[in-house]
């Protein structure tokens, strides 16, 4: 509503702007919705979310009863988990036992009380570069401990209401570092594929390539062998229930076990002498030292459970009931009973997590089936598994580097925002010539110094040039919604100007 001021101008009524300042406020606060809620996570808010999940998920199973979706899809997990199992804790410099502990064991043990229906736990290829240095310089019971050290952690943040935080870790650092796993384990895997010599390595091999003396040392039986495994895992990718990769071990094993070629095996794989004790250090090695060297494992094991358990979660429509805190208590309460059983870190793993969902699992039951399987499968069958060629599993292990090296995030990123490129490089080359933490704080630090060049950039945005009124030009509405304006020589009377 517009009143005339009795010079022939038209202003609003008190009333009217009034309402209008109402409106105004209400449509700036429905622009706010989606603003995040600071909310400080407490010890009570952890455990409340942790058993109210639990008992929740548990009461559903318990009114449902066991489901043979479940027993079918864990049989599915399991017959892709067992040859992954067994290739990353070989490439570890482990024995088989321990990987297949980590998946069988942990698995069953992460999935009982873990935070997410669909979540599959066990052994990452991300994180075996990790594992790798810890063998190296703590001895085997190094992962073990390790194990212990990541099941504290992730206990500990979970009781204590922290389990978002991982989830803050930048996607593109993220890439970076599982493009640097990916470029370590092809370095790590290809010797083997080949049957060369461990102290060839790959970048031997490129600075060499031209001489081709390397080539009178590869071993082309162990190459038939690995390629015949890579190539069916990758040509029947397609299938996304379809055990592929355990066809393909087999389809090599059989054929070098029965020609006899005189390739490298994986060896005894033995369950029946399993004991619950601490982990022994190499000699001279402490304790405090190891916690120190397990840190960044721990939290890159966490990020990457909670990293999985949201992914399948979005990816099932929020059918897996998934929460951050009772996740992160299963992935720990996993962790600590390998880590008494000589076993190595685990963590959800989003490719065995995806086979399970596609598989037609409806509960957390097909992830514990996966883990009984996979268990019985190593305690009844260790013989069968101890001469699969070493050739095979490193073929299926270069397929997988070749899935965490992504390419296309770092061409994206240096199309799109340089900063965003350094941070992908920082952190990738950080773990390939391993300095993981320096090149995962680098990459952090990047990606903070371009959040706040973009804060500036909006902040100055917002702030923009101030416009006055000037008592220069006179603007009039009339009731029909038109405006005229005029303009004048500046001999306005004061007062006039301000009720402008």
């Amino acid at each position: 509503m517009r009143q005339h001021n009795g010079r022939g101008e038209t202003r609003p009524s008190l009333r009217g702007a009034q309402r209008e300042s109402v409106h105004a406020r209400n449509r700036l606060s429905s622009l706010k919705t989606n603003r995040r809620i600071k909310t400080t996570p407490s010890r009570a808010s952890g455990v409340a979310d942790i058993v109210g999940t639990l008992r929740e998920r548990w009461g559903e199973i318990g009114a449902n009863g066991i489901s043979f979706h479940d027993v079918l899809a864990g049989l599915t997990v399991a017959t892709v988990a067992i040859p992954l199992n067994v290739a990353l804790s070989i490439s570890a410099g482990l024995s088989p036992s321990a990987g297949l502990i980590a998946g069988g064991i942990g698995g069953l043990v992460a999935a009982a009380f873990g935070g997410s229906n669909f979540q599959v736990s066990g052994p990452a290829a991300a994180l075996n570069v990790l594992v790798f240095g810890l063998v190296a310089e703590f001895g085997p019971g190094g992962a073990a401990a390790a194990a212990l050290v990541t099941g504290l952690l992730s206990v500990l943040i979970a009781v204590l209401g922290y389990g978002k935080l991982s989830n803050h870790l930048p996607k593109i650092v993220l890439a970076g570092f599982t493009t640097g796993v990916g470029l370590k384990i092809f370095d790590q895997q290809l010797p083997v594929l080949l049957g060369v010599k461990d102290d060839l390595a790959v970048w031997h091999m490129v600075t060499h390539f031209a001489e081709m003396a390397w080539l009178r040392e590869i071993d082309w039986l162990a190459v038939v062998c690995g390629i015949t495994v890579a190539w069916i895992a990758v040509g029947l990718a397609h299938l996304k229930s379809f055990p592929s990769a355990l066809l393909g071990i087999i389809i090599a094993t059989f054929v070098a076990y029965e020609l006899d070629w005189g390739i490298a095996r994986v060896g005894e794989v033995d369950l029946k002498d399993l004991s619950f004790a601490l982990p022994v250090l190499s000699d001279g090695k402490t304790w405090v030292s190891l916690i120190l060297a397990a840190l960044p494992l721990a939290l890159l094991s966490g990020a990457e459970s909670l990293i999985s358990a949201k992914s399948i979660d979005e990816m099932s429509g929020g059918k897996s009931g998934y929460s951050p805190n009772a996740e992160l208590f299963g992935q720990g309460m996993g962790n600590l009973v390998v880590g008494f059983f000589a076993g190595m870190p685990l963590a959800g793993v989003i490719v065995r997590t995806t086979v399970n969902f596609g598989a037609g699992a409806r509960t957390r039951l097909a992830a514990m089936f996966h883990g009984l399987f996979l268990g019985g499968a190593a305690y009844f069958f260790g013989d069968s598994l101890g001469v699969i060629p070493l050739a095979a599993l490193a073929g299926l292990l270069v397929t997988i580097a070749w899935r965490l090296i992504k390419v296309q995030y770092f061409i994206d990123a240096l199309r799109a925002n340089r900063l965003h490129a350094i941070a992908f490089l920082g952190a990738a080359l950080g773990t390939l010539f391993g300095y993981l933490i320096t090149g995962i704080l680098l990459g952090c630090v990047v990606m903070y110094l371009d959040h706040l060049l973009e804060k500036r950039k909006l902040d100055g945005a917002k702030a923009g040039p101030i416009l006055r009124p000037s008592p220069m030009i006179r603007a009039v509405v009339t009731k029909d919604g038109t405006a005229t304006g005029e303009a004048h020589d500046g001999a306005v009377p004061l007062r006039e100007a301000a009720v402008w």
